[in-house]
């Protein structure tokens, strides 16, 4: 807080604020790297825009997912 006061020397506390979205669903103490990608960006997705991913948006971006995922166990020669 003393580094933030050099220039902000006005403030007088920080508060995390709790988001009301799908990152309020997880526990606390969750490990965000162990949750299902697609799960996450649909989460992320909907936190940002209000409205859930639809049935075509889910099928285009699992394929993409898993065309990156097979891309990433590709051995280049």
């Amino acid at each position: 807080m003393s580094k933030l006061r050099t220039a902000y020397p006005n403030a007088l506390a920080i508060e995390r604020i709790w988001s009301t979205g799908s990152a309020a669903r997880l526990d606390p103490g969750q490990d965000h790297r162990k949750i299902d990608i697609q799960k996450l960006y649909a989460g992320f997705y909907e936190d940002m825009t209000g409205s859930p991913l639809d049935d075509e948006a889910l099928n285009l971006l699992a394929s993409e997912i898993a065309a990156i995922e097979l891309a990433g166990r590709e051995v280049v020669a």
